[in-house]
C-alpha cells in the first residue's frame, strides 16, 4: 500500500506515518514536499494522514513496487500516468470518498483527509483489487538483519537534508536506539 501523505506545516502533526516501512519524499510544487509511505501490513493502522492529492512520479514509484496507490485527487499528469501504467487506484475524490476515507472534524480542509487499516481494506474490496503481487519488482534496497558495524568513518549524529526552499528537514541519532529521528519546522 502506498498513500500520499501531505507534507507542509499546516498538516503537521501527521499520523500513522511512523508505522511505514518505507517513506519516498519528494518535491511537489513551490518547493513543498510530498511523502508516499508504503507499508507492507496496513490493517493495523489506526489513523493516517493528512492524504493529499497524486503525482506523476509518486505513481511511477507506486507502480515499481507493485502497489496499490492511496490519494485523494490528483495532477492532470497523474490523472495520465494511472490508467497508462494500470496501477491500482485508491481515489479519495471518486466512490471512495466515505468508503476508504474520512473528514477530522478537528483540522480544516484539505489537512483532514485521513484513512485507517479497516477502512483501506473496505476500499480495495470494494474496487476489487488483488493484494497479491502481481509482478516480481526487483529490489530496489539490501537491507541487513542483523544491526552491523560501520566500522570507522564520519559521525553523523545529525543529517541535514536541505533540497528544498521551503523547510529544511533534518535526522538525529539515537545511541540508546541506534535509530535516526527524523525533524521539520523546527520540532
Amino acid at each position: 500500500l502506498c498513500v500520499m501523505i501531505n507534507n507542509v506545516s499546516e498538516a503537521m502533526p501527521q499520523s500513522g506515518i511512523s508505522q511505514a516501512d518505507v517513506t519516498y519524499e519528494m518535491l511537489v510544487e513551490g518547493g513543498i514536499t510530498r511523502l508516499l509511505c508504503v507499508f507492507k501490513d496496513y490493517d493495523e493502522i489506526t489513523k493516517l494522514g493528512p492524504i493529499r492529492s497524486a503525482r506523476h512520479y509518486y505513481v511511477e514509484v507506486a507502480d515499481m513496487l507493485d502497489g496499490l496507490y492511496a490519494h485523494v485527487g490528483w495532477s492532470p499528469l497523474a490523472e495520465e500516468e494511472i490508467p497508462k501504467l494500470g496501477v491500482d487506484n485508491l481515489n479519495g475524490l471518486l466512490a471512495l470518498s466515505t468508503i476508504m476515507y474520512y473528514r477530522d472534524d478537528t483540522r480544516y480542509a484539505p489537512h483532514n483527509c485521513y484513512t485507517d487499516g479497516p477502512k483501506t481494506i473496505e476500499g480495495i474490496n470494494y474496487e476489487g483489487y488483488s493484494t497479491e503481487y502481481t509482478s516480481d519488482p526487483e529490489k530496489m534496497f539490501s537491507f541487513n538483519y542483523n544491526d552491523t558495524n560501520l566500522g570507522t568513518g564520519l559521525v553523523a549524529n545529525k543529517v541535514t537534508t536541505a533540497f528544498s526552499s521551503y523547510q529544511t528537514p533534518w535526522f538525529e541519532y539515537n545511541s540508546e536506539d541506534g535509530l535516526y529521528y527524523r525533524f521539520q519546522y523546527g520540532s
